[in-house]
């Protein structure tokens, strides 16, 4: 029981120091600056009109800052400014179950929650709510068992175990700055403490006044404070950002409350035990180790004093053999520069040789510039040619003392498509030139060349591209050849089904019976969801993939015209994403589309009844994409089996999905029906 009390007064003097440093500033920068403006008619109006329905969460396990007593209820220092907040505006706020952190928040980015308290401001949250200024500001420490000695940092805690409030501040802030650390997310602070004092964790980051808490609360005696975790919970209240009214009018009551009443919650709920620093072991370490550090500088003050004349005598002695060392010093010197003197000619002849190997390499690279197959020539700042290789002045003949641009393009001023500037910059360039002196066209490498004084010259160097382009335009004159070819097939093949879906409609005037009617009508559509792949990709620049965005819009919209569907009372909702899809994905998962929807037609909505249809299409990974189709309207017997199913239309279905498109099929049957199919695109399969 003594070992409990004095960790406990350890832990609380820190705790003491710690909020001094950072909740009392915190409390006196809630009121800074925050005038204490009345409500505006406006917002007085909006709070009466809501009183009682602005639905505000609190926390289930956050002392002191909000927690929620068996006995008294929702309490804490929050609760207590929420109270003021209550009283100074003349309004009531609606109080939701307590749950933990994670759960209010979830709730808050539904909308079913309008208010949260003691939360810290993040870019994440920020998305969804409006936080007022801070009212409390806080540390974050580590906390670890007594026979964890060390101090610790978050940096130097790899391979340690840490738990740590589930969506907490600090949580988001250590996964984001320390991503190596092994974290276990808890549902509360309490769990976590509980977990590291019987050893099923290494350490718990919390706020300081939650940890003092319920470490006091709960009689936990094996732990201490092992370092500061480098974070500061300023604590906000949050409100939904859908709702800036309601973030002014908590801005104004935060503003009312005094700084007396900021004080009476202060003193309320953190009482701490004061620490006499005559009894702290530490606080006279240092005191006995100022006076030692005094002691010893006066000693030293008077045995420096005794020595320094010492010192002057023997520093004059010292002087008198430095200039005597001087003398010869100088002496020494001008033997040296003597010597110099001959090194400075044999060096000169040195130089002189090496000059001539110089002009011996120069004359090396200018045959091998000379010997290459392609073009090069050097030009300076100014557009002076310093140098041509054989290849240049056979194209383009002998120099003549020309500027560049006139010498390869025979114009009087410097060109507008010149490299030079990039170049003398320091970057290399490749670009394509066609001569028209000489009709070819070159691949040029623009490249900085440094010359032995110093300077900065333009090396370029002419690759003949003419036979590789003239091949390359036969090429594209093949490809287009072939893009013609393709759209004329295209072309051909929906004129064709055009064809057949225009015999089937004249035979189905010959046929009485209703089902073989509609059968031929059935068959109508299918062949014009085919068609319509065609058509589109008759219409598209690639001609190997169909705007499928566009495609469904087509297609839904003959579809209501065919079966002359009254938009009043059956409405078409769509959300589909841009998505290019090949004719082996398109032509199935359209024909997928038109069966769907011709159940939804016939089926869904019997004698007039109203409802809508919605059509979504969108990607959900890199390379898959989902299709659903619902509707409001009848949904499909719980005993028809979808893979089972004796209709032609359910079993087309099935088969396309599960054969050609080889993706999966779901179907729902809550609040009408609904089909959910995943495929990826399919790949070219060469034909036999």
């Amino acid at each position: 029981m003594q070992e409990m009390k004095s960790s406990k007064n350890l832990f609380l003097f820190l705790f003491w120091t710690i909020l001094f440093l950072f909740i009392l500033p915190g409390l006196a920068h809630s009121e800074k600056g925050l005038e204490k403006n009345t409500l505006t008619s406006k917002e007085r109006e909006w709070l009466d009109k809501n009183d009682g329905n602005i639905v505000l969460a609190p926390e289930s396990n956050y002392p002191p800052f909000i927690f929620v007593d068996k006995k008294d209820g929702m309490k804490g220092i929050s609760v207590d400014y929420i109270k003021l907040i209550e009283q100074k505006l003349g309004f009531k706020f609606q109080i939701a179950s307590s749950y933990q952190l994670a759960v209010n928040l979830q709730k808050a980015q539904e909308g079913t929650v309008d208010v949260l308290t003691s939360l810290k401001k993040t870019p994440v949250r920020s998305e969804y709510l409006l936080f007022t200024k801070s009212y409390i500001e806080i540390p974050a420490v580590i906390v670890v068992r007594k026979e964890e000695k060390s101090s610790l940092a978050l940096e130097k805690m790899n391979g340690m175990k840490i738990a740590v409030g589930d969506g907490y501040g600090v949580h988001t802030y250590i996964q984001n700055e320390f991503k190596n650390l092994d974290l276990l997310p808890v549902p509360d602070d309490l769990i976590g403490l509980r977990m590291l004092s019987f050893g099923e964790v290494d350490a718990v980051v919390l706020d300081v006044a939650t940890a003092s808490y319920f470490i006091e609360k709960e009689g936990i005696g094996n732990l201490r404070v092992a370092g500061n975790a480098e974070y500061i919970y300023n604590l906000s209240m949050a409100s939904r950002k859908d709702l800036p009214i309601l973030h002014r009018i908590l801005e104004k009551g935060l503003a009312q409350i005094t700084e007396e009443e900021k004080r009476a919650i202060f003193s309320k709920w953190i009482r701490l035990e004061s620490v006499s620093f005559m009894d702290n072991k530490k606080f006279w370490y240092w005191v006995l180790t100022a006076i030692s550090v005094i002691v010893f500088i006066f000693s030293f003050i008077i045995v420096w004093n005794r020595a320094l004349k010492s010192q002057v005598k023997q520093r004059t002695e010292e002087l008198n053999k430095e200039l005597a060392e001087r003398r010869r010093v100088e002496e020494s010197l001008k033997k040296a520069h003597d010597e110099l003197d001959e090194r400075v000619k044999d060096r000169t002849v040195e130089l002189a040789k090496a000059n001539e190997n110089i002009q011996l390499e120069h004359s090396k690279l200018m045959g091998i510039l000379n010997a290459m197959e392609d073009g090069v020539y050097i030009a300076n700042k100014n557009y002076d040619i310093e140098y041509i290789n054989s290849v240049i002045e056979r194209e383009f003949g002998a120099i003549n003392k020309r500027k560049c641009f006139e010498y390869f393009h025979d114009r009087t001023e410097k060109c507008p498509w010149c490299k030079n500037k990039e170049v003398f910059a320091g970057k290399t360039v490749n670009w394509e030139w066609y001569s028209f002196k000489n009709q070819k066209t070159y691949d040029l490498f623009d490249t900085p060349y440094r010359n032995s004084d110093g300077s900065i010259s333009k090396l370029e160097i002419f690759h003949d591209i003419t036979g590789r382009k003239k091949a390359d335009d036969l090429i594209q004159s093949a490809l287009k050849e072939k893009e013609v070819l393709l759209r004329e097939i295209h072309h051909r093949v929906k004129n064709n089904m055009q064809v057949i879906s225009s015999l089937l409609n004249l035979q189905s005037k010959y046929v009485k019976n209703k089902e073989n009617i509609e059968m031929f009508k059935e068959s109508q559509n299918r062949i014009k969801s085919m068609s319509l792949v065609h058509e589109k990709l008759y219409e598209s620049k690639d001609m190997a993939s169909v705007n499928f965005k566009d495609y469904i819009q087509n297609l839904t919209n003959d579809m209501f015209r065919i079966y002359n569907v009254d938009i009043n009372k059956v409405t078409l909702q769509t959300s589909i994403e841009v998505i290019n899809l090949g004719i082996d994905t398109a032509i199935p998962c359209g024909l997928v589309i038109n069966e769907l929807l011709s159940n939804c037609f016939k089926h869904a909505f019997p004698k007039g009844k109203k409802g809508k249809i919605d059509v979504i299409m969108q990607s959900v990974n890199m390379d898959e994409y989902e299709l659903i189709v619902s509707d409001n309207g009848v949904s499909v017997p719980d005993k028809l089996n979808v893979r089972n199913s004796k209709t032609f239309g359910l079993k087309l279905i099935t088969d396309l999905v599960e054969n050609q498109l080889e993706g999966t099929l779901e179907m729902n049957r809550d609040k009408g029906t609904e089909f959910r199919i995943r495929f990826k695109e399919m790949k070219y399969k060469k034909r036999t």
